[in-house]
């Protein structure tokens, strides 16, 4: 839509990502910072609270996902860190292949 801010994470022309694919990426960037279990069942729960639960999440979704993670990382980590996590996730999503 008109006026709107490009997405956030993916490159200009994709569309979709694979869920996994990037439920994966998202717990591997969490998991050294606050173990595993808390960084698959945070992003596992998120997922759920925002409706993400198809096998693809397009633009939309992958932005309501990194700013769900982003106040509690903030916590954790403090937001210098966080901002750098949240990046290299953008950067991982968007080496990822279109589709599910």
């Amino acid at each position: 839509m008109a006026g709107e801010a490009p997405p956030l994470y993916l490159a200009p022309g994709v569309a979709k990502r694979g869920r996994e694919q990037v439920v994966e990426i998202v717990v591997g960037a969490l998991t050294p910072l606050v173990g595993a279990t808390m960084a698959r069942s945070s992003t596992q729960g998120l997922c759920a609270k925002h409706g993400l639960s198809g096998p693809a999440l397009d633009a939309r979704q992958l932005d309501a996902l990194v700013a769900a993670l982003e106040p509690g990382l903030n916590v954790f980590v403090g937001r210098d860190r966080a901002r750098a996590v949240l990046a290299s996730i953008r950067r991982a999503v968007d080496g990822l292949p279109e589709g599910a």
